[in-house]
């Protein structure tokens, strides 16, 4: 259809992506084996009709499992939190940056033991 905003998107082992629409936030409940896992493998596909504003946050396991000096992780509800508070006019790279911040400020001094990935869509026009 002309003029739609829809993303469509398979999930292959990773966390529920986040979308943001101005306060509110909910994640993308879809589960997938992880690529390669498994020869034949068959993937759901999801879509999700996205309005003007709103963000699409994708993340690797390393920043919900990003630990503090007491071992803490940092955990999915602290990541909604931070992307729910997010100033709604933000780019998606200051929403990266935003993200990002939040994450080195909670884990400090400690030496990450995972990759921290974020891929992060805004929806333009």
């Amino acid at each position: 259809e002309v003029g739609a905003k829809r993303l469509h998107f398979s999930n292959a082992g990773l966390p529920y992506p986040i979308v943001k629409r101005g306060e509110k936030t909910w994640e993308l409940e879809l589960n997938g084996l992880p690529l390669g896992v498994m020869e034949g493998a068959e993937y759901t596909e999801l879509s999700v009709d996205l309005e003007v504003g709103d963000f699409v946050v994708f993340y690797s396991d390393g920043v919900i499992e990003a630990m503090d000096e007491t071992e803490e992780m940092y955990q999915v509800k602290r990541l909604l939190e931070v992307v729910r508070q997010a100033d709604s006019g933000l780019s998606a790279q200051g929403m990266v940056e935003r993200i990002l911040q939040q994450v080195v400020g909670f884990v400090g001094d400690v030496e990450p033991h995972d990759d921290i990935t974020l891929v992060v869509v805004r929806c333009r026009k």
